[in-house]
């Protein structure tokens, strides 16, 4: 899971729809937004969102790993989640996150609520951002299941790409109950 500090987050605004766009956007919805070629990253699907559900990561242990790198915000999410002590957490069947040794919901923090759901037909885990009420068009994470289990774990470990207006950065979460390679 990944956070920006809200300076960043506030200097994105919202996506820009031109005209030309929303005839299309129904077609659009259709693909994954990693799929599409945009100058920007896409307009993400507007699908009706229905948070948390019963699945096998629901309540495992999972362990966040952001990705190294040059890039800012490769930097800026490692230094979050390490701050905020976000890199063990679990995913809670109402769609929240909480610590493994604290069992209250991770957020709201600072303003900002962060919710999982899945898309059985995508296949892909995503989180999307709220402050407050409003939900972030232009902030959000896309998370794609690991074929493969890692043992002892039941549990997929999950490969994420950050969405923040423009840029993008990756990250992992990987299952606490298995071994590490």
């Amino acid at each position: 899971m990944s956070l920006f500090l809200e300076t960043d987050l506030v200097a994105y605004g919202r996506w820009p729809v031109a005209t030309d766009q929303l005839e299309t956007q129904a077609d659009e919805d259709a693909h994954s937004v990693s799929d599409r070629s945009w100058g920007l990253t896409a307009l993400r699907p507007q699908e009706p969102r229905m948070y948390g559900g019963n699945f096998p990561w629901v309540n495992a242990q999972y362990r966040l790993k952001v990705d190294g790198g040059f890039s800012p915000y490769q930097w800026l999410n490692g230094l979050a989640s390490r701050l905020l002590s976000m890199q063990d957490i679990i995913f809670k069947a109402d769609g929240s996150f909480c610590r493994p040794d604290d069992p209250s919901p991770l957020f709201p923090l600072k303003g900002l609520t962060l919710h999982w759901r899945y898309d059985v037909s995508r296949r892909r885990m995503y989180i999307d951002f709220w402050r407050g009420s409003e939900l972030l068009p232009w902030r959000w994470d896309e998370l794609e299941a690991s074929e493969e289990l890692r043992f002892p774990s039941v549990v997929p470990d999950w490969r994420g790409i950050g969405h923040a207006g423009s840029k993008t950065f990756t990250y992992t979460f990987l299952s606490a109950e298995a071994k590490d390679d």
